[in-house]
């Protein structure tokens, strides 16, 4: 909540102006009483209450935000200046009580006022609120387009994070960031437009951003490694005893046990290797498989949990099949933002199926313990793991010459290893860290006595050590460190060692260079010298693993050391501060895209683009998805956008898309006809797709109105531009899913010119709009490839009636019929639907209605345009039978 304290705070300066502004001009009529209890007096009252609320909210925001941002600072001034007058408007009230037994009549709270005040102390009052209008508006633009401020931070981090876990958790939150900066250039360039809706959608962004992050570390807690191309295996004798041990009860749990099994332990003691190590061991696979029977057995939450993130907060999942048996293994509960006991409950209540159990991890808070108290199917990780850290760092030690010379000369060594372990307290990073430090110590000449005074120098806050390392970067290193981390931060997933070389190069590098693949045995000695440099610049923090079934090209990828390293850099400010700290400017998001290029450009591909079995085809793919997400996250985050930046991002795509033609086969559809996904007909479109349509599915707004203007895009034939537009989820030639809103793009392609009428050859010659009723209604053969619960899920209800009013009042017919799958002897009329019903699936509640009532507004319209044109045919069919 803390990176949003400045839209908060912004919230109640915009409930106190439009309260203010209503004070002076609704004119609501305050009566008198001829009693002395008045009207008036009650009245006013309450708007004295009213007011000190507000004055009392907005110094208490005030005083806990603080921020070195002059878009925030700014803020806080104009917080200070609405309080003042706040307490101006109260001491005001005071006097307009009025006294028992006079009998009066005000007109407004503005004539009441000129009782007791003069017209020109009158007059400033509104012109302050008036100013304080218009300043709210532009200090609200400035937050949310500065990259600086922490609430576009905190939305761009979210945003990071959707990427790599490949899951659809922002639309909605990108939509509303979108409406609130609509509503905020709207209040500031029309000076009549309501605040108070602007308040509501301020409050709703924080709402959604906090939903938003329930169900990202919900999915962060439960995306296996094994998700990733490889993991990190336990190390050899450890957590065997998991197995054994008869006092934990779970090897018994997994044979015929069930509710909820909760394993415990501190940040770091490595729960996440342990819940990584048990579903995939031959001893779990065995009692699994005892348990289920004759029923499937699953045991992968985040598959679900990715595609549907309203399940997160639903208990519809407890509603399992009969036979299918259910094994969720979950880590890290604590790691999510929302209710605790609530989200401990909801668990319970699944495992009452039997058919459901769930073996859950999460640090030793309060509200597990309580959850969870009085159970036999737990365990508390560091109780056991004493025994695996001196397996390990014995092992990693004794493997080292060096120690095993000191070892023979000086028995002390026997306390490093003990020393290790009672300071470690369960933690395995700390101790994997701590062991590397002193392995590199061995190499320049330690002593039993230096490795001990390393020992009480560390840090055994693994923040702290953290920070320690940071620190610790030679200068020199810096800046490329810095450069580094923020690349691994905003990447969608760990990236290949070659990109960091391309990162070194020159920016005009990567659009110049020639497109050859680079030999392999280059490939081997460019990325043995970027591990050095690596290792050399980011301390550990970032490390190299190696994938031995791969080519060279893709044989080494970085990524942090641990997941609480880029928790790290993602939930402190450590890298804004190490920016700060930095000399150059650097622009990671625009630079990971160059990279991206460069990359593409020397993917070792077997002849010309494109070969369905050439998987260096699809890492190309791979490489050009992943660019045109980071340009779409680009696009996003403003709506005054930097006209140079935009024009160096769109010179990329350009040069991305001459790379893929050149490395086509001459004749050859244009390479985004092709992808990885066998259910041809979402990707095969008889080569009439293009570069355009691909950016129309992943909304880059500001790169499609550019190529409208400059290419003949009429031209194209096919699928319609608006089709992509409105069913984007299903047709990224690599799988990936573009869910921004789809308001604006599909807005543009309507002023532009693009028919919702026009038919589909490759749909049954359905029109779009046709198209787009199947995908919310999901009961046709044409449209199996998304449900309506799917499309919800996409664009929410809200959007999704927006989209269709857009639609409608673009030309939509509302007297269309929408073809159900054909029923055996079913009538002509009983295989088609209306349109209220066909949107039955994906609208509800008010959003349905308003939909109702635009569908009978247009009808009418339609109605009276045919009339008029009908009598106006009949008068021409006169006057030419009788000129």
């Amino acid at each position: 909540m803390a990176e949003l304290a400045a839209l908060g705070l912004a919230c109640n300066i915009i409930q106190f102006i439009d309260f203010g502004l209503k004070l002076f001009h609704d004119g609501r009529e305050i009566y008198g009483s001829a009693h002395g209890n008045t009207a008036e007096y009650f009245e006013l009252k309450e708007v004295a209450q009213d007011l000190a609320t507000f004055t009392n909210q907005l110094h208490s925001n005030n005083v806990k935000f603080t921020s070195s941002v002059p878009a925030e600072k700014s803020l806080q001034g104009l917080a200070r200046k609405c309080e003042e007058l706040a307490i101006e408007l109260v001491n005001l009230l005071q006097e307009l009580q009025v006294k028992p037994g006079r009998s009066r009549k005000w007109s407004s709270f503005k004539q009441a006022l000129k009782r007791v005040q003069k017209e020109k102390e009158i007059q400033n009052l509104e012109d302050r609120l008036r100013r304080f209008r218009e300043e709210i508006s532009v200090r609200l633009l400035d937050i949310l387009n500065n990259k600086q401020s922490s609430a576009l931070r905190a939305l761009s981090n979210l945003s990071d994070q959707n990427r790599r876990l490949n899951a659809n958790t922002t639309q909605r939150l990108d939509e509303i960031k979108l409406l609130v900066l609509q509503q905020a250039n709207n209040a500031k360039a029309n000076q009549s437009a309501e605040l108070r809706g602007l308040g509501n959608d301020i409050r709703a962004l924080i709402e959604e951003k906090n939903r938003v992050e329930s169900q990202q570390r919900v999915l962060r807690s439960l995306h296996f490694e094994t998700i990733r191309e490889t993991f990190k295996s336990a190390h050899k004798d450890t957590f065997q005893w998991v197995f054994k041990d008869d006092k934990i009860n779970f090897n018994k749990w997994l044979w015929s046990g069930n509710g909820i099994y909760w394993i415990r332990g501190k940040a770091g003691s490595e729960k996440s290797t342990l819940m990584k190590y048990l579903p995939d061991h031959e001893n779990t696979i065995t009692a699994l498989k005892g348990w289920a029977g004759n029923s499937d057995l699953i045991t992968l939450l985040y598959q679900i949990f990715k595609q549907c993130p309203d399940l997160i907060e639903q208990r519809s999942i407890a509603n399992c099949s009969s036979n299918v048996e259910v094994l969720f293994f979950i880590d890290g509960l604590d790691e999510y933002v929302g209710d605790h006991t609530q989200l401990t409950e909801t668990l319970k209540q699944m495992v009452h199926s039997p058919s459901i159990k769930i073996c859950a991890s999460s640090r030793p808070w309060n509200e597990f313990r309580d959850a969870f108290k009085g159970s036999d199917k737990t365990l508390k990780l560091e109780d056991f793991t004493k025994q695996d850290i001196e397996y390990y760092v014995e092992d990693k030690l004794r493997a080292n010459q060096k120690f095993r010379d000191l070892q023979s000369r000086d028995p002390k060594c026997k306390e490093i290893v003990d020393e290790i372990v009672n300071k470690a307290q369960g933690v395995f990073l700390w101790v994997f860290l701590v062991v590397g430090l002193l392995l590199k110590g061995l190499i320049d000449g330690d002593e039993v006595s230096d490795m001990q005074e390393r020992l009480r120098y560390i840090p055994s806050d693994l923040e702290e050590y953290f920070k320690r390392i940071i620190r610790n970067i030679p200068e020199f290193y810096r800046e490329e460190a810095i450069q580094c981390f923020e690349i691994a931060t905003i990447s969608m997933e760990p990236l290949p060692l070659l990109a960091y070389w391309f990162l070194r190069k020159p920016a005009g590098c990567n659009q110049v260079a020639r497109i050859q693949r680079l030999p392999d045995e280059d490939v081997e000695f460019i990325s043995k010298k970027t591990k050095v440099r690596l290792n050399a610049r980011c301390k550990d923090l970032l490390e190299v693993y190696t994938l031995n079934d791969s080519p060279p090209f893709l044989k080494y990828k970085v990524d942090f050391l641990h997941r609480a390293v880029r928790d790290f850099f993602l939930e402190t400010d450590t890298m804004e501060r190490l920016k700060k700290e930095s000399r150059v400017h650097f622009d990671a998001p625009l630079s990971l895209c160059r990279v991206l290029l460069s990359l593409s450009k020397a993917t070792p591909i077997n002849g010309n683009l494109p070969r369905a079995d050439d998987n260096h085809f699809l890492i190309f793919l791979s490489f050009a998805s992943q660019l045109m997400g980071q340009a779409r996250e680009i696009e996003s985050y403003s709506l005054e956008p930097i006209h140079d930046r935009l024009v160096y991002l769109h010179t990329l795509l350009d040069e991305l898309d001459r790379v893929a033609s050149e490395r086509s086969r001459e004749g050859e559809p244009h390479w985004t006809n092709f992808g990885k996904d066998n259910r041809v007909w979402m990707v095969e479109e008889y080569g009439q797709k293009s570069l355009l349509a691909l950016a129309i599915q992943f909304h880059l707004f500001y790169y499609v109105e550019s190529k409208l203007e400059q290419t003949d895009w009429q031209a194209k034939r096919g699928r319609p531009l608006l089709d992509y537009a409105l069913v984007s989820y299903a047709f990224t030639p690599t799988g990936t899913c573009a869910t921004l809103t789809i308001k604006r793009i599909v807005r543009l392609l309507l002023e532009k010119g693009t028919d919702p009428n026009q038919p589909i050859y490759i749909c049954d010659n359905n029109s779009v709009w046709v198209s787009f009723l199947l995908c919310c209604g999901g009961s046709t053969v044409t449209n199996e490839y998304i449900s309506p619960r799917d499309l919800k899920a996409l664009y929410g209800p809200k959007e999704l009636s927006e989209v269709i009013e857009i639609l409608l009042r673009h030309g939509a017919d509302p007297n269309v019929q929408v073809p159900l799958r054909e029923a055996p002897g079913a009538s002509r009329s009983e295989n088609f639907i209306t349109v209220e019903r066909a949107l039955r699936g994906s609208l509800e509640g008010s959003e349905f209605i308003l939909v109702e009532e635009l569908l009978a507004e247009m009808r009418q319209s339609r109605s009276v345009i045919t009339v008029a044109w009908t009598k106006a045919r009949g008068f021409v069919n006169y006057m030419l039978a009788y000129s």
